[in-house]
């Protein structure tokens, strides 16, 4: 096989392969569309539901450490909760 050659087979299979990538994420994008479609969520909503839950779980530990006396370091008799 001349250099040639191996480079048409070369370019051949590479071309092959990002357009069967490309098949891959478009059905992979779709489905996904279908899924958020077919149960009502988005990505999006996602996202911001786990942003509020860290927020509620923020400010809860926050208001702990206010009651605590703004102390770092609590002594294990006082951390009972």
């Amino acid at each position: 096989m001349d250099e040639i050659a191996v480079f048409t087979l070369v370019r051949n299979t590479a071309m092959r392969v990002l357009q069967a990538a490309n098949v891959a994420w478009k059905w992979r994008v779709e489905a996904t569309q279908r899924w958020e479609k077919e149960n009502e969520v988005s990505s999006m909503r996602i996202t911001q539901d786990i942003r509020d839950y860290a927020k509620k779980g923020m400010d809860e530990m926050s208001r702990k450490f206010r009651e605590g006396g703004h102390e770092l370091y609590v002594a294990p008799d006082k951390a009972a909760d």
